[in-house]
């Protein structure tokens, strides 16, 4: 085979996403729930950082999947390092 034949082509971040990490759950209108409802402001949207900047989830939508070095996931007490943001998960991002 090919490499290309080996590379997964995702659409959006969404789908790199999708079903990859145990615990995230990534709907079909791409909302992402890592920890659960937050009872605290209603919200389930974790926090995004792309390349150590905190950015919004349309920002966070616009990753081209080819350009994804790693993904991390936080959840549980690592989030405390980004207080009440974090309470609804962190995903990182870093890109080439």
């Amino acid at each position: 085979m090919s490499k290309s034949d080996n590379t997964v082509q995702f659409k959006s971040i969404y789908d790199y996403l999708r079903g990859k990490v145990p615990g995230v759950n990534v709907s079909g209108a791409n909302t992402i729930n890592i920890r659960g409802y937050n009872s605290v402001n209603g919200s389930i949207t974790p926090l995004f950082i792309l390349n150590n900047t905190a950015v919004d989830q349309s920002v966070f939508g616009d990753v081209v999947p080819t350009t994804i070095k790693q993904i991390r996931v936080l959840k549980g007490p690592e989030t405390a390092t980004y207080g009440s943001r974090g309470a609804n998960g962190v995903i990182i991002v870093e890109t080439f």
